[in-house]
């Protein structure tokens, strides 16, 4: 599959016109914008594209058809979800440096102990570091 370009990857005007609405708090901007940036360029090679939500506000990008990785816009911050079709694994034992995780215990696996599906906030710059460290696990390569 050939790398996309990052713009392609990255919201439209319209997209970060509802983002911004969506944000109780307009310091939170330039935290969305640094996730969807870094999102964009760790994933180019790896979705085929990426899609506005439809059922919320934020972007899916699709691998192979199934959604992998999901920025879900919420009043605070941004909301992050990993999917179990990326393939990644996460444990309850790291510490992940974001606000709050949520391990989804129906991707629990048992052979490794791990879970593959995980929730992520991010509310503040602080967090940006935790949150590109979990976008890393779904980079190709």
């Amino acid at each position: 599959m050939p790398d996309l370009l990052p713009d392609l990857l990255l919201p439209d005007e319209a997209a970060l016109t509802e983002f911004g609405e969506k944000l109780s708090d307009p310091g939170a901007e330039p935290i969305l914008d640094a996730l969807f940036e870094y999102a964009a360029e760790a994933l180019k090679g790896r979705v085929d594209r990426v899609e506005r939500l439809t059922d919320r506000v934020g972007l899916a990008y699709i691998e192979k058809g199934r959604e992998i990785f999901t920025i879900n816009v919420v009043k605070g911050g941004a909301r992050l979800y990993f999917h179990p079709a990326a393939g990644s694994l996460f444990s309850d034992a790291d510490d992940y440096g974001v606000k709050r995780i949520s391990l989804w215990t129906s991707s629990f696996q048992r052979s490794t102990g791990k879970y593959r599906g995980v929730s992520a906030w991010v509310t503040n710059e602080s967090h940006l570091a935790g949150a590109k460290a979990l976008i890393d696990r779904l980079a190709p390569g």
